[in-house]
């Protein structure tokens, strides 16, 4: 179990990357509710104002969790941690007429978080090995398709709107976990990793993943919609694959109490659909199925 010290960092990493996403998140997303065409020429327009943003906050993600990181290791081996210049996130919320405000405050802080080491690896290009511009310009094309199957204008803009947000989300998570794959693969006292949920609800599968343990070069694999973070395992010790069995069996014990039934690689029933209430490694008397009411067994088939 990590001691205070690093449970407060942990907590604090934690308020901090989802105050940066939800920022992020808000003024992308604003930007989109601006438009009112979906052609190639609005497209591209809009390109070059939420590019510049998403881009920037994949930087500051990777600057936030190296200093995390950081902070982290030499905690766990009695020693200072390093002096790092810190990610400014704009605390305020982000309604449509705080945007430009926001929207400043964020491109300031990216810039600012573009000098670092992170920044190269961890964004634009570099975050997919494709360009950032082929990548969101999908929400546009997923519009059209729609138009064209026949569906209404509406519908059409709220399924790409639905398909830029779980695309900004999966970037800024792979801006993290590619962060700490360079930052643990290159210090040789770490011996791996285990994964964090975050408190309240998280998908079965997530924490059934923070039981084990896995090597400092392994990227660690996310979904839609995933917000985990890394806890360094730093020391000669080596834990072992499965760091805590307790939890572990404690899971599954809930998955087969509600659903009649477990899968030890949690594939059948898909553990991504069974959301548990976790709060600090504890277990709480509610589960459902994402989505909807949960019902009976049949309903993950």
């Amino acid at each position: 179990m990590p001691q205070p010290e690093q449970l407060a960092l942990i907590r604090a990493y934690q308020r901090t990357d989802a105050g940066l996403r939800a920022r992020a998140l808000a003024i992308v997303l604003a930007l989109w509710d601006g438009l009112t065409g979906w052609r190639d020429e609005d497209a591209e327009s809009w390109l070059d104002q939420a590019l510049p943003i998403l881009i920037g906050a994949q930087q500051a993600m990777g600057e936030l969790t190296t200093a995390y990181l950081t902070s982290m290791i030499a905690d766990m081996m009695g020693a200072a941690a390093p002096a790092a210049a810190p990610v400014a996130v704009p605390a305020a919320a982000a309604p449509a007429a705080a945007v430009p405000a926001v929207q400043a405050g964020l491109v300031a802080a990216a810039t600012a978080a573009a000098s670092g080491p992170a920044a190269q690896t961890v964004a634009g290009a570099a975050l997919r090995g494709v360009d950032p511009r082929e990548v969101y310009v999908r929400p546009f094309v997923a519009v059209r398709a729609a138009i064209g199957e026949g569906r209404p204008l509406r519908e059409a803009v709220a399924l790409g709107r639905q398909r830029l947000e779980i695309t900004i989300k999966t970037d800024m998570q792979l801006a993290a976990t590619r962060t700490s794959q360079r930052v643990l693969a290159g210090d040789r006292r770490v011996a791996g990793y285990r994964r964090v949920p975050g408190g309240g609800k998280n998908c079965a599968l997530c924490l059934l993943a923070s039981t084990q343990r896995y090597h400092r070069r392994r990227l660690m694999p996310i979904h839609p919609g995933c917000g985990c973070k890394v806890a360094p395992i730093v020391g000669d010790q080596d834990p072992g694959q499965v760091i805590d069995e307790d939890l572990r069996d404690r899971i599954h014990d809930a998955v087969e109490e509600t659903i009649g039934r477990i899968d030890f690689g949690g594939r059948d029933p898909d553990y991504r659909k069974i959301v548990i209430e976790h709060e600090h490694g504890e277990i709480g008397a509610v589960m459902t199925v994402r989505g909807h009411k949960f019902t009976g067994p049949g309903d993950l088939d």
